[in-house]
């Protein structure tokens, strides 16, 4: 019998060692019969355990938060075990997550080992099982903490003690330790020239590989991961709407590998479709430049520019000569690839202008940098908000833009395609807005939620609604004595609406220019009036003919009563679309005046203010001319 040697047993995540990981790492350490060590650690997985392996080792994720990485652990059982003989129960699969992972952070793992299941098929073939919670049960060996890795490793050695002294003499083959013949099966990803024949060939055939990788299955897809490499697979996931999904299919630690390897503002994208947990976690695993950068990005509000840049662009000191700032450019230009313009620093890192590529690669040894600088180009801070500096940004039409600290230190630029998506955004906001929403609608919302944003609204406009409605009910001797009036009601209200909502949509729109000063703005105000009254005498005297023509010779009624009607329709026409043109400027310059956002409030309560305007305007005129003036 072997004096010296460790005694060891594993908790994992499941079964096989290419997919699954450790979770719990016990052992012992026999000197002459003697325990003289013991070993025993959790192994955080970055990943949610299973029921069914919580149930089974009575482990929870609380448990494994605060331990260490599976690098750190493993490095340590390695020492641990030095040159000794290992013993464990079932050992080839104790022994290959162990060698699998001393492999992958390259640790020297090459023992000889003893094996009890092995020992126990041969001289207990009698028992039905062998188990070591059977054998254990067989020998009257108590296991108190089953299925935790250092109880099951005492128990190992107690039954290994045991087994030898009844079997030892009659078996002794059976006690001599086995070199592990166990060799990690390393999965290599392709090789650049692999990875430019799938490019051709996707291309030759007309295939985009992220439609591909769509229509496979994720068994599929698993299989391709580690054939793909990660720079290839986070290539592919910057063009993929469904990145997010992909990712989850990779374990923590390589999905970290390659969220490292994209851009950062395509990183933020990609974890931002994360479940809170799952992007803490991948982000603790992130190399340390992606790990600042994505950090940085994420610091900043939804709504503010920063959280729109990306930190891959190129940097130049101002100082330099051409030839020192193309150098510095190549040397960049290998880790970013934003590379059209060049950003350019005085002495105290801040930020000074920029440079135009084909301006240095045309320059001349002879010449002086300074003289290729544009020092007016543009720039935002990076705490500006989207919605008060994307108008700006549209209009200078630069490939990029930076983004500056409040000391004036390059954080980030914002791209022209950033730029077109924070676009869309903001016009996707404010059309939800128009409505009486705060924002877009996610089609993942619960019930409860899209409530809560639509609900105050209707309430409030429930409330106008009632007093539109109390207004009509002053008229009602009105609609008594003459019942055509109501036919005509609700072509009133539409025009007035509509109109309302053209002078609201220009009046939003001209907003978006800052430098509006009380001119402007009063300029605004008789120029929607005027379109308003233009439009209203074009409408009011179509609709005094046609629908004077209309009661007189489809509903049968006088003609002088006839044009009544439809002259008072056509007045109300017109002063209604008058006064919604008013309404539709000056209430959105009025939310803006007071810091309200325009497109919030003014939608939904110009539509009501319209409305009531509308039906004070006609049947007062009616209720005025042909009631109280004709004595109709």
């Amino acid at each position: 019998m072997v004096k010296d040697y460790v005694v060891f047993d594993l908790e994992t995540t499941g079964l096989s060692p290419d997919k699954d990981t450790i979770i719990e790492i016990g052992a012992l350490k026999v000197i002459q019969g003697k325990v003289a060590d013991r070993f025993s650690e959790f192994i955080n997985p970055h990943q949610k355990l299973t029921q069914q392996i919580s149930e089974l080792t009575g482990i929870t994720d609380d448990m494994l938060a605060g331990a260490r990485n599976l690098q750190a652990v493993v490095g340590d059982f390695v020492d641990f075990c030095e040159d000794y003989v290992v013993v464990g129960h079932n050992l080839g699969f104790d022994y290959r997550f162990t060698k699998m992972a001393a492999e992958k952070y390259h640790l020297p793992f090459e023992h000889e080992g003893i094996d009890t299941l092995k020992i126990a098929k041969t001289v207990h073939k009698d028992l039905p099982s062998r188990s070591l919670g059977a054998l254990c049960e067989h020998y009257g060996i108590i296991n108190s903490s089953a299925h935790r890795a250092y109880h099951d490793a005492l128990a190992t050695a107690k039954l290994y003690q045991t087994l030898a002294h009844y079997f030892e003499t009659s078996e002794p083959k059976l006690f001599v330790p086995e070199k592990m013949g166990f060799k990690a099966k390393k999965q290599q990803p392709m090789t650049k020239k692999q990875k430019a024949y799938l490019k051709d060939l996707c291309k030759y055939h007309k295939i985009e590989f992220n439609d591909a990788m769509e229509q496979m299955t994720p068994e599929e897809r698993k299989k391709l991961y580690p054939l793909l490499g990660e720079e290839y697979i986070a290539e592919i996931l910057s063009y993929t709407e469904d990145a997010a999904e992909y990712l989850q299919e990779i374990n923590l630690e390589n999905a970290a590998r390659v969220i490292s390897e994209m851009d950062s503002d395509d990183a933020v994208d990609v974890l931002e479709n994360l479940d809170a947990d799952t992007k803490t976690r991948i982000v603790d695993l992130l190399d340390d430049d992606a790990e600042k950068d994505v950090k940085l990005i994420l610091s900043y509000e939804d709504d503010e520019i920063g959280s729109k840049m990306t930190t891959n662009f190129i940097v130049i000191g101002k100082n330099l000569n051409i030839r020192q700032a193309t150098h510095e450019l190549i040397r960049q230009a290998g880790e970013n690839d934003n590379i059209s313009t060049i950003y350019v620093v005085d002495e105290n890192e801040q930020y000074y202008g920029a440079i135009d590529l084909k301006d240095l690669i045309v320059a001349r040894d002879y010449q002086d940098l300074d003289n290729l600088i544009s020092t007016s180009y543009p720039y935002v801070g990076a705490h500006e908000k989207i919605s008060e500096c994307i108008e700006r940004l549209k209009d200078y039409a630069e490939d990029s833009i930076p983004v500056l600290s409040e000391e004036g230190k390059i954080l980030g630029v914002i791209t022209a395609y950033d730029i077109v998506e924070a676009v869309d955004e903001e016009m996707g906001e404010d059309y939800a807005k128009l409505a009486g929403l705060t924002a877009e609608e996610d089609l993942e919302e619960t019930t409860f939620q899209s409530m809560k944003k639509r609900l105050p609204w209707l309430i409030i406009l429930l409330f106008l609604g009632m007093v539109v409605s109390s207004v009509v009910g002053i008229f009602e001797t009105v609609v008594a004595v003459i019942p055509i009036v109501m036919c005509f009601q609700s072509l009133i209200l539409d025009m007035a609406g509509n109109v309302g909502t053209q002078s609201l949509a220009v009046t939003i729109r001209v907003l978006m220019d800052e430098n509006l000063n009380r001119k402007d703005k009063f300029g605004l105000i008789l120029k929607e009036m005027r379109i308003g009254f233009a439009n209203g005498l074009f409408l009011g005297i179509m609709a005094f003919v046609f629908i004077g023509l209309y009661v007189c010779f489809i509903k049968g009624n006088a003609l002088s009563y006839s044009f009544l009607i439809s002259g008072c329709v056509g007045v109300s026409l017109m002063l209604a679309m008058v006064i919604s043109s008013l309404v539709g400027t000056t209430i959105p310059l009025l939310f803006h005046k007071i810091k309200v956002d325009p497109a919030v409030a003014s939608g939904p309560l110009i539509t009501t203010v319209n409305d009531l305007v509308a039906v004070v305007t006609y049947y007062g005129l009616v209720w005025l001319f042909m009631i109280k003036l004709l004595k109709i």
